[in-house]
């Protein structure tokens, strides 16, 4: 069981860290799209994707 001051202290930190929270979510769905779910012609496909980011540079800074 969680105290009341512990409970408004993890929503707090929810709240000021939503990237972090999405990002994390994306990459658990992620993991578990290639690991589980993804047959041969998706796992080409994700390749494809990762070859294109990568030429691109990763992700952009704003």
């Amino acid at each position: 069981m969680v105290s009341p001051a512990q409970a408004r202290s993890a929503r707090k930190w929810d709240a000021e860290h939503r990237d972090i929270m999405r990002k994390s979510a994306a990459k658990s769905s992620t993991k578990r799209y290639i690991l589980k779910l993804a047959d041969k012609d998706d796992l080409r496909e994700v390749q494809q994707w990762l070859a294109q980011r990568k030429s691109e540079g990763g992700k952009q800074d704003d």
